[in-house]
């Protein structure tokens, strides 16, 4: 008997180890489904429309940093403000030229990383189906879904509030000060986005 019990525990932890490799697998393939939805409604027919009023200043903020010769006399930098966002614009542009596509698909970008980031909040917090299916709604939410196909503020500004939020959990549970002062860099990006993300500062000092 004795014998016998020794063999069956290495073989239980294995299986063990198997289940939960399974578990993080499914995990990983259900948040790439997520993520692949998010992509398919805020690319299909993303550039069938021209830029509304706020995209074409924030775009051409962008632009002007650039200092793109066509557009740096018509639109000031400093028009609106902070310029976090506008400045990774004229990054791009820089790089790849002005067009009203790489705009938005910078933005689509941020909306798709937030998709991940709220994965990893929910899972921090409540555990991995609360972080799959917060994913996947985020993924189908029509306002992010429509801010995040555009030239906006918005999206970029949910993006890292959602990061201050999670290393804020992550400080909660682990209660080191690295992950305080990663709250406080997470917080400023939050805030060189868009002024309205300082209302976060309230429910950090709560």
């Amino acid at each position: 008997m004795p014998q016998l019990r020794l063999v069956a525990v290495p073989a239980f932890r294995r299986w063990q180890g198997l289940a939960f490799e399974w578990r993080v697998a499914l995990s990983r393939m259900l948040l790439l489904a997520a993520v692949l939805l998010g992509a398919v409604l805020r690319l299909w027919a993303l550039n069938r429309l021209g830029y509304n009023s706020d995209e074409a200043v924030y775009a051409g903020q962008g632009a002007s940093i650039a200092a793109d010769a066509t557009l740096k006399d018509i639109f000031p930098i400093f028009r609106a403000h902070p310029l976090l966002f506008q400045f990774l614009l004229a990054i791009t542009f820089r790089f790849f030229g002005v067009n009203d596509l790489l705009g938005r698909l910078l933005s689509v970008a941020f909306g798709l990383l937030t998709i991940v980031l709220v994965f990893y909040l929910g899972q921090q917090l409540y555990g991995r189906k609360v972080g799959l299916l917060a994913a996947f709604l985020l993924a189908a939410m029509p306002y992010h879904v429509i801010v995040t196909r555009q030239v906006l503020l918005d999206g970029p500004m949910v993006l890292f509030a959602t990061l201050t939020l999670y290393l804020l959990a992550r400080f909660g549970t682990t209660q080191h000060p690295f992950w305080l002062y990663a709250v406080g860099a997470g917080m400023g990006l939050t805030f060189l986005t868009k002024e309205t993300g300082l209302v976060l500062m309230g429910a950090i000092y709560a």
